[in-house]
């Protein structure tokens, strides 16, 4: 995509590759296409030389760290699914960790405004992007995809201490 050498992602390539678990540049580059075609929100994508000038203005950062339930819909109408994710802060960023039946899966995400922009990876499989708003009392209610699918679907992260 010619256009993404024009525009200037407000996330460094480096967390793609940590993220995903891969020193190969060519499939990190493939997933920051794929995460800055997904994620167009205001502001996301930087066309000016500072990122700063369009970033969202500071807020307080909400205290996502905890256990969560998560309920979703499979990518393609595959159906629906529940399990468990683990969110950790570490600095500035976000580890999570999903176990959906018998898959795990391993992300990293940072907050953007009032939204958790992840890059995951499964054990198997191919790794993708999401997106989730954060809403009052910590649900997480997003969208998210996989590399190279031709579709998005939904998952909602609540907090295990609400149950």
């Amino acid at each position: 995509m010619p256009f993404l050498k024009k525009l200037r992602l407000c996330w460094p390539r480096s967390a793609f590759t940590e993220a995903a678990g891969m020193r190969n540049r060519v499939l990190a580059s493939r997933i920051l296409a794929m995460a800055a075609a997904f994620m167009i929100a205001p502001g996301a994508l930087c066309t000016s030389a500072r990122c700063e000038e369009t970033s969202p203005a500071p807020v307080q950062e909400p205290q996502l760290a905890g256990s969560y339930r998560v309920t979703g819909s499979g990518l393609g109408g595959a159906g629906k699914y529940a399990g468990k994710a683990e969110i950790r802060k570490t600095g500035e960023t976000y580890q999570l960790t999903w176990t959906i039946g018998q898959s795990r899966y391993a992300g990293t995400g940072f907050v953007y405004g009032s939204m958790l922009c992840v890059v995951f990876v499964p054990a198997q499989g191919r790794p993708g992007a999401a997106v989730y708003e954060i809403g009052r009392g910590g649900t997480l209610s997003g969208r998210y995809t996989a590399l190279g699918a031709a579709s998005a679907a939904s998952e909602i992260l609540e907090p295990l201490d609400r149950f």
